[in-house]
């Protein structure tokens, strides 16, 4: 499995996106039906509310964390020889970075086991969708590649990214017609 490198907390990050939610299945003997509402009056309008009833703690505890948002990927420079370790900060020679705020894109350049890099990142300014460009002599000679992680869903506040749980989840990466201009990806 692809894992992505871990990052020590001043570079911690998460993508989160509105439709990104994810629910934690109860533990045993922890039943969200036995859970009832209670109904809450106020200025000529009632509604009916989850209230705290300490008989069921295990439930209000599974309710309180779910449905929870959901990291949704990282993506990651990364050389393609397994042999060779995870890509740290401390590889990185020459760092440069521009925020063009006008065009919404993020140029970042460095130099990597002596090659040059240039990375382009856009996001869209009213959709949930990223692009990016990763131009290098590193790239060409296929020594140098994105990855794609998901994580499972974490019940964690922050920095809850579960990457050990490739057993419980799936992904699927679908290619469909719709032009992002780029050919297949490197072998790993």
């Amino acid at each position: 499995p692809l894992t992505p490198p871990s990052l020590p907390p001043p570079l911690l990050t998460q993508t989160h996106a509105d439709w990104g939610w994810h629910v934690t299945p109860p533990p045993a003997g922890v039943e969200p039906l036995r859970f009832t509402e209670a109904e809450i009056s106020a200025r000529n309008h009632s509604a009916r509310y989850p209230v705290l009833q300490p008989k069921l703690a295990a439930e209000t505890a599974w309710l309180r964390a779910n449905p929870h948002r959901l990291s949704l990927l990282r993506l990651f420079l990364r050389r393609t020889d397994p042999r060779l370790p995870p890509i740290a900060p401390s590889d990185l020679r020459s760092p440069r970075q521009t925020l063009h705020l006008w065009n919404g894109t993020l140029t970042s350049s460095f130099e990597l086991d002596g090659a040059p890099v240039s990375v382009v990142t856009a996001v869209h300014p009213s959709l949930d969708a990223l692009a990016t460009r990763v131009c290098s002599p590193a790239v060409r000679s296929r020594r140098l590649g994105l990855g794609l992680a998901f994580p499972y869903g974490s019940e964690a506040f922050q920095g809850g990214l579960e990457w050990g749980k490739a057993d419980r989840h799936a992904s699927t990466l679908v290619s469909g017609g719709g032009g992002g201009g780029g050919g297949p990806a490197p072998p790993p």
